[in-house]
């Protein structure tokens, strides 16, 4: 248990560090195009998210599952947990981000907008997390909100994916029926511009373009549950098949996607194949003692750093952006002060982060576990002793995905 959390704590510390670092290098407009190809690979962290998302899903699923008989109950228990690890902290950064953008426009008339233009239908399909539906609310209402609203759609469908691929035949049909259905919705909505589909668009950003990144981690949580529950050592010839894996799909990914944009809709699942490559990696116990302890609680508190590096992206831009108080012009100052920035910007998400754990999660984790308490003081036990503990691989505890 606790090899599997470092491993997937580790990964998300990586996909979370990748993310701030494409956001901060466009407080450096001036940065050498190689520089900034590289940092932009950083965006498909996302899917990095993603994958851990649907392995950590189904490991909860699964443990619920050997201790409540009734599927009703496995299923309940599934909701109150992600409910009450995603909606609490969201519902903050709707507040918190509506008063920055009010502040950065009405009093520090900056050039630069936080929000894009939306009304109050934005906001409630945000507060009911069905914006990933709606191109007018699935990234204007909270920066990065898109992939909270992608979760969402994940975790709708999730338990009744977990119950139904009990066996490999299933697993198959399940996989594949998803995949070509967000397949067929994007060829339909895309119409003959399906190649030319741009990256920060709402066809990239849809449930069709990413659901699928998510039966990258199924199936990886199918096919090597031993490695990433245990620890296990790879072998020789699966560390190398796993490198192959992460180097060719980031070669295409980069191909498809920042690099030459030649298939940007293409570009997700290509970065969740190298993901799950790079977390089977992550899961071989020599990993764990090689020193990846010491990103750990970065990767615990990922959600925040994820949901309030925006805010301090922006107030970077401020002083560092193309009219900012210290901008740079020369490429090669750009790229000795971008590290010290890119530092104290996650720095800073992470004591943010930690705040928000305190004010906002903890509180909300207490609430989580009275509630769960409840339901299985009249649930059926399905064996062994039942606990009304949030279990560390529970979606209360871990980090958003």
């Amino acid at each position: 248990m606790k090899n599997r959390l470092a491993s997937l704590d580790a990964a998300r510390a990586l996909a979370v560090m990748a993310v701030v670092a494409v956001h901060v290098s466009y407080c450096f407009p001036a940065l050498p195009i190689p520089a900034q190809t590289i940092l932009d690979m950083g965006q498909y962290g996302v899917q990095l998210f993603f994958v851990i998302s649907a392995l950590t899903v189904f490991m909860t699923l699964e443990n619920d599952a050997a201790h409540h008989k009734k599927p009703a109950t496995v299923v309940l228990r599934f909701y109150v947990k992600r409910f009450f690890r995603i909606a609490p902290f969201y519902y903050c950064a709707i507040a918190v981000y509506a008063l920055i953008d009010w502040f950065v426009a009405d009093r520090l008339h900056a050039t630069f907008v936080v929000l894009g233009a939306h009304g109050i239908w934005a906001v409630i399909a945000n507060v009911f997390f069905v914006h990933a539906l709606a191109p007018h609310a699935i990234n204007d209402v909270v920066p990065g909100g898109w992939s909270i609203g992608i979760e969402m759609f994940f975790y709708a469908i999730a338990p009744a994916l977990f119950y139904w691929i009990r066996s490999a035949p299933k697993r198959l049909i399940a996989v594949a029926s998803i995949v070509a259905l967000c397949v067929a919705a994007t060829v339909l909505a895309a119409g003959n511009q399906l190649t030319k589909v741009a990256d920060d668009t709402y066809l990239y950003f849809w449930p069709g373009t990413q659901v699928p990144c998510f039966m990258v981690g199924i199936c990886l949580w199918c096919r090597a549950r031993e490695l990433l529950t245990r620890g296990t050592i790879l072998s020789t010839e699966k560390a190398a098949l796993a490198w192959l894996v992460i180097v060719g799909a980031l070669a295409l990914t980069y191909e498809t996607g920042v690099g030459h944009n030649t298939f940007p809709l293409l570009s997700p699942i290509l970065a969740a194949v190298a993901a799950g490559g790079l977390i089977a990696l992550l899961s071989d116990h020599r990993v764990g003692r090689a020193g990846i302890q010491r990103v750990l609680s970065i990767g615990r508190e990922s959600y925040g750093i994820y949901i309030w590096h925006f805010a301090i992206v922006f107030a970077s831009m401020k002083f560092f952006g193309g009219h900012g108080i210290f901008a740079l012009k020369s490429p090669t100052a750009s790229l000795i002060l971008y590290p010290a920035v890119f530092a104290a910007a996650l720095a800073l998400s992470y004591v943010c982060a930690l705040v928000s754990d305190i004010a906002i999660q903890r509180p909300a984790n207490r609430l989580a576990r009275r509630i769960l308490t409840a339901i299985s003081s009249t649930a059926p036990v399905a064996a062994g002793r039942v606990t009304t503990e949030l279990d560390p691989a529970s979606p209360v505890v871990e980090q958003v995905d």
